[in-house]
């Protein structure tokens, strides 16, 4: 089991080679434990790839501009560190003629969740772009999980990407042999470019989440997901009564993407269109997406010290850019309530801790 993109990735780099990449060699390059390229030998086919990493902290914007260095000038023709399986030909059909030429890598992401990987290179057919999400594992299923959130959402809701394809080990058995048979899932998507917005003052996105605002507001009680994540937390831990107003609350419901922030959203000519729906749940809470958007723009990207994230967020939340949003959603005179369950949601559901943020906003988790 991989526990970091600096592991000794062998046995990982052997599966993927049984379901996409085939006997092409990759050069992989970890940025940390948490992420890593690997760069295929066709040189526009590996800008695509380096292009799907979309650093927000100087760190990984130099990390970023060094492979592309290392693209352009083709250095040592990329010394490959990891070499496919000889004579393997890859699972999933459509990407055996881009394997076998060399135009098909990776942009691996956090391995906490399970080994998985984004999928991206050019089809040397038809000279398109491509994209996937690879889940191996534990990860399989919540890659099978965002296909049948995309299947029930697109078309419905804008900004929802319509999935192209699902392949799995369930319709793909690699082999009757145990020891070379696991569990994946690959969900093709469309390529949607690499532009995001820079931050959440982007009116663009007040727009969209305007737009998954539904018609209808009812008590958080009522909603299933909002009353299984307050029961997240004991009587004790929270401000004295907040349990009982919380669940009498009334706010609007909204489609909810789960995971929102500025590198999960991308610009197109349809406007703005939201990517890795792993979390997306329809008819929830709104205004969570925002309270998670603006956590881990100034906590996660910005750094900054608890008191000061809140502080910051909260002055977000009655500017004029969100403040009429959230009164639409009903939680107008409540800011506070409404970014102590948005910090709910990122720390039990999204898996961001948050627990330093929650306990300036008087609520002190225990574990």
């Amino acid at each position: 089991m991989i526990s970091g993109w600096k592991d000794d990735l062998t046995p990982l780099m052997q599966r993927i080679s049984q379901i996409a990449s085939g006997t092409e060699s990759l050069l992989v390059i970890a940025a940390s434990s948490r992420l890593a390229l690997a760069l295929p030998a066709n040189r526009k086919a590996a800008l695509i790839v380096a292009n799907l990493y979309q650093p927000h902290r100087w760190k990984g914007r130099l990390f970023l501009a060094l492979v592309k260095w290392l693209v352009a000038t083709g250095f040592a023709k990329f010394r490959p560190n990891y070499h496919g399986l000889t004579s393997v030909i890859p699972k999933v059909g459509w990407l055996v003629d881009a394997s076998s030429q060399g135009c098909v890598g990776f942009l691996g992401c956090n391995p906490n969740h399970g080994p998985r990987c984004v999928l991206a290179g050019i089809d040397p057919v038809n000279g398109d772009k491509f994209i996937a999400k690879l889940g191996l594992d534990k990860s399989a299923a919540a890659v099978r999980r965002e296909a049948g959130v995309l299947e029930k959402l697109s078309g419905r809701f804008p900004g929802v990407v319509r999935p192209m394809g699902l392949d799995t080990s369930e319709n793909n058995p690699l082999s009757m042999d145990s020891a070379s048979s696991f569990d994946w899932a690959l969900l093709r998507l469309p390529h949607l470019g690499t532009t995001s917005p820079r931050s959440m003052a982007d009116p663009k996105i007040r727009i969209l989440l305007e737009q998954w605002l539904g018609k209808e507001d009812s008590a958080l009680v009522q909603i299933p997901w909002a009353d299984e994540l307050l029961e997240c937390v004991a009587a004790d831990e929270v401000p004295k009564d907040w349990h009982r107003m919380m669940k009498s609350r009334e706010i609007r419901t909204a489609l909810l993407h789960g995971d929102f922030a500025v590198w999960n959203l991308r610009k197109t000519q349809d406007g703005l269109m939201a990517i890795d729906w792993e979390w997306g749940v329809e008819a929830s809470v709104a205004g969570i997406d925002l309270a998670h958007g603006l956590r881990q723009e100034c906590f996660m990207v910005g750094g900054m010290n608890p008191k000061r994230a809140v502080e910051w967020m909260l002055q977000q939340a009655g500017s004029s850019l969100w403040s009429a949003y959230l009164d639409t959603c009903g939680w107008s005179g409540a800011h506070e309530d409404w970014l102590r369950l948005g910090l709910l949601h990122s720390h039990f559901n999204a898996l961001n801790p948050s627990g330093e943020l929650l306990g300036v906003l008087g609520i002190h988790l225990k574990s």
